[in-house]
């Protein structure tokens, strides 16, 4: 195998299909189905200093085909695949394309040099950060927490606190947000759901923090001056919900939005209609996001607001779409079945997403947008959104999504609100899904 880089690489990689060159069909899994609608190419990405796998780095096949690594480095490829070349890209490492001596295979993996091959960088770098959350000049005593820009969390230990900061870019320094305080409830975690637990905070206090490259993965932890936070002023935000009898349950979180320097939740709440304690920073935005579940606790209903003021919030959740068909467990749909739903009251669009396979880890397929109430599975496969056309004998799943999205210059008539002013833009979305069938 040769590889060759630069933009010649790019070019080699995308025009190698046409003229006279060999072009790549993924044979299929099934005999007498057309190549283009096999199963994925996969691979893998790993570090060409460490041998560690690569996450999050684009991987590119043909002109369509293009996927993100997981965090174990691997990746597959759906599409209409052409070509004896594959390209791949990350921040922190050489972008590379290979070109193949024959058809690209499947399991095949890749390596991609870093910038700085002296160091070695794994991609796993991280530096540790440590210090102190004061109130009134002293540690604090109660429980306390602090977190870093939404990347990490720890809870203090008489105000000491400890954090892991890992995937920092090489040769770059990171500006971000430090905050903490008293807590309550908790503890705070990193992705919000039904199972996390309510906490708000009494005090709080943040500063901004540059953290620098850690050109070893285990250097001398950074020791931080104490955050104080008694200085940071505290607003009761009444947050209301209508259409909440219709839900099993209904959570709501606030979080600080700092822009670049990251993003710190504040409060949640997992009880309707209550007020909320937030602290109030004037020129900061805040995400306000609810979220409905049903009996089983699959999410059905959601809200996100984002507004740069603390004003009364109303909250009126969407309805889950009704399914009239394919209802779950059809089967004999035919390659491209109709999808369809009674109309949700105030929707303006809604989305469908077809998905190979029934549980957590079944792969999307087909994606489309819709303002009416029914969508079909397209007859000529759109490669940019799916893998291929469905085939007999395996097992699909869909859902469809209703939503509705609004911008609001609070106090003024204006359709589009200026920065500096007042104004809450707000996105509601419900949900229907788990709904199976079979061509």
């Amino acid at each position: 195998m040769t590889r060759v880089t630069g933009r010649m690489a790019l070019a080699l990689t995308l025009f190698l299909p046409l003229t006279g060159c060999e072009i790549l069909l993924i044979s299929p899994t099934l005999p007498g189905i057309m190549p283009f609608v096999g199963r994925p190419l996969t691979g893998k990405i790993m570090d060409a200093v460490t041998g560690l796998p690569l996450g999050n780095a684009t991987v590119t096949a043909g002109l369509l085909a293009t996927a993100k690594t997981d965090p174990d480095g691997g990746f597959k490829l759906y599409g209409n695949i052409g070509g004896q070349g594959i390209a791949i890209a990350r921040a922190g490492y050489t972008s590379l394309s290979y070109v193949t001596s024959g058809p690209l295979a499947d399991g095949q993996t890749f390596f991609l040099p870093p910038l700085f091959p002296s160091t070695g960088l794994p991609s796993a770098k991280h530096v540790t950060l440590q210090g102190t959350v004061h109130y009134n000049g002293a540690p604090i005593t109660p429980a306390g927490g602090a977190v870093f820009g939404g990347l990490a969390s720890a809870v203090t230990n008489a105000g000491i606190f400890s954090m892991p900061i890992r995937e920092l870019l090489p040769g770059a320094v990171y500006s971000t947000v430090l905050a903490g305080g008293i807590l309550q409830g908790g503890p705070i975690v990193s992705q919000t759901g039904q199972s996390s637990a309510d906490f708000y905070f009494d005090s709080f206090g943040y500063r901004f923090v540059d953290i620098p490259f850690a050109d070893k993965p285990d250097q001398t932890p950074l020791q931080l001056s104490p955050i104080e936070t008694n200085a940071v002023p505290f607003q009761s935000m009444s947050v209301s919900y209508s259409g909440a009898a219709a839900f099993n349950q209904v959570q709501t979180d606030v979080i600080m939005d700092f822009g670049l320097m990251g993003a710190v939740p504040v409060a949640r709440q997992s009880r309707s209609n209550q007020s909320i304690k937030v602290p109030a920073v004037a020129g900061l935005k805040y995400a306000i996001e609810g979220r409905a579940s049903d009996a089983s606790g699959k999410l059905t209903s959601k809200v996100s607001i984002t507004t740069n003021t603390l004003g009364a919030v109303s909250f009126k959740l969407l309805p889950p779409p009704t399914v009239t068909g394919p209802v779950s467990g059809t089967e004999g749909v035919g390659a491209n079945p109709p999808f369809s739903w009674d109309p949700v009251p105030d929707a303006q669009s809604y989305l469908v997403e077809v998905f190979e396979g029934t549980q957590t880890s079944a792969t999307l397929k087909w994606k489309g947008y819709t303002s009416q109430t029914s969508i079909a599975f397209p007859t000529f496969p759109d490669w940019d959104m799916n893998g291929g056309a469905l085939l007999p004998g395996i097992s699909y799943s869909w859902t469809i999504r209703a939503y509705k999205a609004t911008v609001e210059s609070l106090g003024k008539s204006l359709t589009a609100p200026p920065p500096s002013k007042p104004y809450r833009s707000n996105l509601y979305e419900s949900a229907a899904s788990g709904m199976t069938f079979k061509r």
